[in-house]
């Protein structure tokens, strides 16, 4: 405890297992997002797989790019002054959704992102969350603190649902209709969707 031995910084690098094989291969390519501090160096890279969409999603130094199992290709729209670090990316219900300090994006079948710039104001995009009512096609927003619910039905334009009291938090779709229990401050309430077409 009272001597410290500096150790050399190897840079990590990315590694990929082809079939059939345990012994990694070095991908060259691109490098994996590093922080480095005065006495510690963080790996921060994620590689995330998302149902429904065949490249891995991997964050690299410079943003995010996709990696097929034989290369990486850029991603439109992913670079890391425009999305952000820390994202979160994730399927909900027919939407792919990029959520981070920048905003909220959706991402297209080329896999390029879109701004969503009619998403609700919320005190913070990052953490509101997003849930999806498959019986009545609707997406419910709530905010990370006690505020109003939104809901969508293309997640382009969003409605105010009028509430007897601010909400905290979405817990679960209802097992019986279509509609979702909410936690207000005071208690537990319930949004009570249509079906589309007015079911």
């Amino acid at each position: 405890l009272l001597f410290e031995r500096s150790v050399e910084y190897t840079p990590p690098v990315l590694q990929a297992l082809d079939p059939g094989t345990l012994v990694p291969r070095p991908v060259a390519v691109v490098a994996p997002r590093v922080e480095i501090g005065t006495k510690t160096a963080f790996n921060l890279s994620k590689i995330v797989e998302v149902p429904g969409i065949d490249p891995l999603l991997v964050q690299t130094d410079t943003g995010w790019m996709a990696f097929d199992g034989n290369g990486f290709r850029d991603l439109p729209g992913w670079d890391a002054d425009r999305i952000g670090y820390n994202a979160r990316i994730f399927r909900v219900g027919p939407q792919v959704l990029i959520q981070s300090i920048k905003g909220v994006f959706r991402l297209t079948e080329e896999l390029a992102s879109e701004w969503v710039e009619t998403f609700p104001e919320t005190q913070s995009p990052s953490s509101a969350s997003i849930n999806w009512l498959e019986e009545a096609g609707l997406f419910v927003v709530t905010s990370p603190v006690a505020g109003p619910v939104y809901t969508s039905r293309d997640f382009v334009n969003f409605d105010k649902t009028p509430s007897p009291s601010p909400i905290k938090s979405a817990v679960a779709a209802l097992p019986d209709r279509p509609g979702m229990l909410l936690v207000g401050p005071d208690g537990l309430y319930t949004l009570e969707a249509e079906c589309p077409g007015g079911g």
